[in-house]
């Protein structure tokens, strides 16, 4: 599976720029089912992942900017991501900007930079 971005009910994979799209995962951990293995060392159940996206969206139509524009400004948004696998999560949107790119023909298009944050997606998504 390639990169996998859909925010909302936009699947905006297709807009990535090429090199311009981070992930950064971390696990969570269950401190209270902490215990000791057999060989005495301690042991903590992953339950999910804390999850830091970014990403800078090139030639967004004016119908997906705006879809997406709606969907960033809520409190939280569903986000699916590949990291490898897919995942989806409820995140906060930690920065978000359009900038009108060009107009062809009458459309118009937009650069768009993308920062997504969630302080937990379980560890089978939701």
């Amino acid at each position: 599976m390639g990169i996998y971005l859909k925010i909302g009910s936009t699947d905006v994979s297709r807009f990535i720029t090429e090199n311009k799209y981070s992930i950064s995962v971390s696990s969570v951990y269950d401190n209270g089912g902490e215990f000791v293995n057999i060989y005495g060392a301690k042991v903590r159940e992953k339950t999910g992942y804390e999850v830091d996206i970014s990403a800078e969206l090139s030639d967004v139509d004016d119908t997906s900017a705006a879809t997406l524009s709606a969907a960033l400004s809520g409190e939280k948004c569903s986000v699916s991501y590949s990291a490898p696998t897919e995942k989806t999560g409820e995140f906060q949107c930690s920065g978000f900007s359009l900038s009108l790119d060009r107009v062809y023909r009458g459309e118009k298009f937009w650069t768009a930079q993308v920062k997504l944050h969630a302080a937990f997606v379980p560890e089978d998504g939701l």
